[in-house]
């Protein structure tokens, strides 16, 4: 069983000024190489027969057309890229500008099919490479503006994490501390203000992390980090989105039910996680952070096929589970199933709108699974957000 660890090395060729070789790309050298830009994306591994097949075609069709650039990801050692980009098959190809998928090759595997559409991708974003989308232009920072010179962050901000669609974010200004609500989840945060960047925490019914937003100087757009499955966050004053005059990229639509016939699915036995293992106070990410501890969280492949959905393993034994959740509660791994998401929550198949804590058939697998807490472990569904859902 292959586990999903994404990694990458960076090594390119230059030929006059162009690349005529994919570059090896990374988690830690795909945001700044692939910063600014369109990238072709292979996502593969090499234990993979159709990502095999198609290696001479993604070569032939990036050594043909150099004014293109090509890059090739093995899925096998880095888990943070394969988690951003939320690989369910492989391969997968992906056209992906500033960190963003734009657009996914779904095609016949033909050398001529993929370069008709590798060159479609390259008209539509490459004027993008050299002239990046420009905010809107904003009123100048007033009490005009709800918001104030002395309380920049004040107002209502439409709000994008990730692939999620536009949300509302209220928040409120008094000195150097923010704090403010949404809808999602029934989120709230708090943070403090430095400069133009604003860190804090936020807390939403599943869970809690981190953000940092900086302010642009205008005052009417946001960009950041959010310590969630999405990552990247970014938002426009009073709701308002970029002009006429700018270039919006659409956001990644992670759909895979018209995957290639022969795509492989990726089939992880681990999930790296980082908690502070509080048992009053629990927090749970998928990526790094200062202070919290990295584990691995175990993965049964119940189910190997495509159209997959993951269930946690809830335990109250403490020796038997990897991280807390609160009130005496510990999860213990996750089950992979065939089923479908609705929002962040996870429905095996035969059981959409039904609840499966109480479920014997799934206290039986889980006990099969997880002999260690046989007799004291039961299953959910909210797990989405691991999986940018």
């Amino acid at each position: 069983m292959k586990s999903i660890l994404v990694m990458i090395s960076l090594s390119f060729f230059v030929v006059t000024g162009a690349f005529a070789t994919p570059l090896k790309l990374n988690d830690t050298n795909f945001a700044t190489q692939a910063a600014g830009k369109l990238v072709i994306v292979d996502f593969y591994a090499d234990w993979c027969g159709p990502c095999v097949r198609f290696s001479p075609t993604f070569e032939a069709v990036s050594k043909a057309n150099s004014s293109i650039v090509f890059a090739k990801v093995d899925v096998d050692a880095s888990p943070n890229l394969s988690s951003q980009f939320n690989i369910r098959a492989i391969p997968y190809i992906a056209a992906i500008h500033d960190g963003k998928v734009v657009a996914e090759f779904r095609g016949s595997r033909t050398e001529a099919s993929f370069q008709t559409w590798s060159r479609e991708q390259n008209s539509k974003y490459s004027s993008l490479v050299s002239t990046p989308p420009a905010p809107p232009s904003p009123p100048a920072l007033s009490d005009s503006r709800t918001g104030s010179a002395s309380a920049p962050w004040q107002g209502l901000w439409n709000t994008k994490w990730g692939v999620s669609s536009d949300i509302n974010l209220d928040l409120k200004q008094v000195g150097s501390k923010v704090t403010g609500s949404y809808s999602w989840k029934n989120g709230t945060i708090e943070g403090a203000v430095t400069g133009s960047v604003v860190k804090g925490t936020w807390t939403q019914s599943d869970g809690k992390g981190w953000f940092t937003l900086t302010l642009t100087p205008k005052g009417n757009r946001f960009t950041g980090e959010w310590g969630y499955a999405t990552g990247r966050v970014e938002g426009y004053w009073n709701g308002t989105k970029p002009g006429p005059g700018s270039k919006s990229l659409p956001q990644a639509q992670f759909v895979r039910d018209s995957l290639p016939a022969d795509a492989e699915p990726l089939l992880r036995d681990e999930l790296r996680i980082w908690t502070n293992d509080s048992e009053t106070d629990p927090i749970v990410i998928n990526q790094s952070f200062p202070g919290l501890k990295a584990k691995m969280l175990p993965i049964k492949n119940h189910y190997k096929g495509l159209g997959e959905v993951f269930v946690a393993v809830y335990t109250n034994s403490k020796d038997g589970g990897v991280y807390p959740v609160g009130n005496g509660l510990y999860v213990a791994g996750l089950i992979r199933l065939k089923g479908t998401w609705r929002g962040s929550l996870a429905q095996p198949e035969g059981w959409e709108g039904r609840d499966i804590s109480g479920s014997a058939e799934f206290k039986k697998m889980a006990d099969g699974y997880f002999p260690a807490i046989r007799g004291k472990a039961w299953v959910g569904g909210e797990t989405g957000g691991f999986f940018g859902y």
